[in-house]
C-alpha cells in the first residue's frame, strides 16, 4: 500500500516502510526509475542522462497527480467527519443537512435528539393502547420542513414515568427516496413527494437516522 499524506502532513492506512521525501515522494522509487529510463535509453542507441531525465520527470509527473488525489481525498473525508459532528452536535436536521449528508455521508447513520423533533403536541393527539404500542406519525402534520426532512416516523410508548407523564422513544429512520407499491391515494401522495425530494437532494447514498433520549408528553 502507498502512503497517503492528509492535513497536518499526518499519514494515514497503508504507510511504505521505505523512506518517504518530502509530501510522499519515494527517493527509491525516482531514482529506479532514472536507472531504469536511462539504461532503456542507451539500450536504445540513445543518451543515458537524457533517458534517466525523462524517466524521473514522467516519474514525479505520475507523483504530483496521485498526491493531488490524495488530498481531494482527505479534503473530503475530513470535511465529512466535521459535518457530522456538527450535525450530530446541533441534534436535528433541517432539509438542507439532510440532503448534504445525503450526498457525502457514503450512507454513514446519524445520530439525532429524538426531544428535538418538535413533535409532543401530534403524540399528545395521538392514541396509545398500552407499554410497547407503536404507531406511525406524519411529521407533515408538525410543520412542512419537518415532513420534508422526515415524512413518516414510527415511535413507540414505552410508559410513565414517576411524574406520570407518557414516555416515548423514536424508532430509526431512513433517508433515502425509496418508492412505495400504490396501492392507495396516501401512497401515490407520497410518492409525489418522493420523487420531488430526490429531484431537490441530487446523487446521493441513502442512510440511517437513530435517535437518542426520550419525548415526554402530558
Amino acid at each position: 500500500m502507498e502512503l497517503v499524506a492528509c492535513a497536518g502532513g499526518e499519514a494515514t492506512l497503508g504507510v511504505s516502510r521505505r523512506w518517504q521525501g518530502a509530501r510522499g515522494l519515494d527517493a527509491a522509487q525516482l531514482g529506479i526509475m532514472a536507472v531504469v529510463g536511462g539504461t532503456v535509453s542507451e539500450l536504445g542507441g540513445g543518451n543515458f542522462a537524457n533517458g534517466a531525465m525523462t524517466a524521473a520527470f514522467a516519474f514525479l509527473f505520475n507523483h504530483l497527480g496521485h498526491l493531488h488525489n490524495n488530498r481531494s481525498q482527505c479534503i473530503v473525508y475530513e470535511n465529512k467527519i466535521r459535518v457530522k459532528a456538527r450535525l450530530e452536535a446541533k441534534g436535528y436536521l433541517t432539509l438542507e443537512d439532510a440532503n448534504l449528508w445525503y450526498q457525502i455521508g457514503e450512507g454513514e447513520t446519524l445520530t439525532m435528539d429524538a426531544e428535538k423533533l418538535g413533535i409532543e403536541e401530534l403524540l399528545e393527539h395521538t392514541e396509545f393502547q398500552s407499554t410497547g404500542d407503536k404507531r406511525l406519525l406524519d411529521t407533515f402534520d408538525v410543520s412542512f420542513k419537518l415532513g420534508c426532512v422526515y415524512g413518516t416516523i414510527s415511535v413507540e410508548f414505552k410508559g410513565f414515568d414517576l411524574t406520570g407523564q407518557r414516555v416515548f422513544s423514536v424508532l430509526s429512520d431512513n433517508y433515502g427516496f425509496e418508492m412505495h407499491t400504490l396501492s392507495n391515494v396516501h401512497e401515490f401522495i407520497r410518492n409525489i413527494k418522493t420523487v420531488v425530494g430526490g429531484f431537490v437532494a441530487g446523487e446521493g447514498i441513502p442512510y440511517d437516522i437513530v435517535f437518542k433520549n426520550y419525548i415526554r408528553t402530558k
